[in-house]
């Protein structure tokens, strides 16, 4: 999101399952907010999630949190972990760990990444800034917005 550019514009522009987050610097989300903006046609809408800095759970930092989802013959286990915070700039570091029985063959996947969550008027300023008018959150858990593009 960072560097895409699409030849043609669309009506809406969705972000979500919180890839925002690995927006990591001030040029990262700006590139992104302009990139999405000009992928869409004049009042067109873009929506996306991130997550909210003011609701950082701290209790969850340093330790592993699990979750076991099961789907007919298959298990999966995500494992994560959540460590170096850093409230200067609402980063972290996260360690995904996927554990994957499917009929009795178990496989395991990790994953790691730095991942940052944002306040509610830092977006809408940058929304604002990046060409974006009437920045409304549409479900505050979520951290799920929408914007419209400038006509």
């Amino acid at each position: 999101m960072r560097h895409m550019k699409l030849e043609e514009t669309y009506d809406a522009v969705l972000c979500l399952g919180s890839s925002f987050t690995y927006m990591q610097t001030e040029d990262d989300v700006e590139h992104a907010l302009y990139n999405f903006r000009h992928a869409l046609e004049p009042g067109g809408i873009l929506i996306f999630d991130n997550i909210d800095a003011s609701k950082i759970n701290h209790n969850r930092l340093n330790k592993w949190l699990e979750t076991t989802y099961n789907f007919n013959d298959t298990i999966v286990t995500r494992r994560s972990y959540n460590s170096d915070y850093n409230e200067i700039n609402n980063t972290w570091n996260v360690t995904w760990q996927y554990i994957i029985d499917r009929s009795g063959t178990t496989e395991g996947i990790t994953d790691h990444a730095k991942i940052r969550a944002f306040h509610k008027d830092y977006i809408y300023s940058k929304l604002k800034k990046c060409g974006f008018i009437l920045p409304e959150m549409i479900d505050e858990k979520r951290h799920l917005m929408k914007a419209y593009k400038r006509k």
